[in-house]
């Protein structure tokens, strides 16, 4: 191996310590008050380095939701691999409970996706929307399949119905005083919120809102 493959490997590492770090003091403290030296300081490491790896605190923030996209994405695509000769509606069913289990499993994830939810300075510095089309649908061939058959209108209706469904699992896995609620909507989640969450996804898609929206118009 040669010297400079030896550096490659070695900042590579560095950077997935910096990212381990930095991943639960944003999910406890969010964007805005989590800076670079409290990174370096849970690191062990001094903020020169975290900014020789990361230009900025925004990029290593992008990193971080990038890398929750990248794993939601793996426990999607091992859930819906046994279901290729399902119907559709089975198939995205499937791919639904996996990224409520995911958001179960991984609660810093969460709360930093419930944080983001929040701070309009951590929303300017990640587009939710844009991240998960370049890191998820394009690489999923159960969406890509299904993106395929349907219209530029719909295909907004998908990627409503999926942060629709990441909104909900931020609501259930985090403590209330992170989202407020409005009214009396305040009541513990059903135990199959998962089920009927998942369920609801899959109405949402099958029975195309769009084109009856556009009907209802028309």
């Amino acid at each position: 191996m040669t010297t400079k493959n030896k550096k490659t490997a070695a900042a590579r590492r560095s950077e997935r310590e910096l990212l381990a770090s930095a991943r639960p003091l944003f999910a406890a403290r969010g964007y805005d008050a989590t800076s670079l030296r409290d990174i370096a300081a849970e690191a062990g490491v001094s903020p020169s380095l975290v900014l020789y790896h990361f230009q900025s605190k925004e990029q290593l923030f992008r990193c971080v939701v990038d890398e929750l996209f990248e794993s939601m994405h793996r426990t999607e695509a091992l859930a819906v691999r046994a279901t290729a000769r399902l119907p559709l509606a089975e198939r995205l069913y499937t791919y639904a409970l996996a990224r409520l289990q995911w958001c179960e499993d991984d609660a810093d994830g969460m709360h930093i996706l419930a944080r983001l939810f929040q701070s309009s300075t951590a929303r300017a510095t990640v587009d939710l929307q844009a991240l998960y089309r370049e890191r998820v649908a394009v690489n999923d061939p159960l969406v890509a399949g299904y993106l395929a058959t349907i219209d530029g209108g719909n295909k907004h209706d998908f990627f409503a119905a999926t942060a629709a469904l990441l909104h909900e699992a931020v609501y259930v896995a985090c403590e209330p005083e992170l989202i407020p609620v409005v009214g009396d909507d305040s009541v513990p989640p059903r135990p199959d919120w998962r089920e009927q969450a998942a369920a609801a996804f899959v109405r949402r898609l099958l029975e195309r809102p769009h084109e009856a929206a556009v009907a209802t118009t028309a």
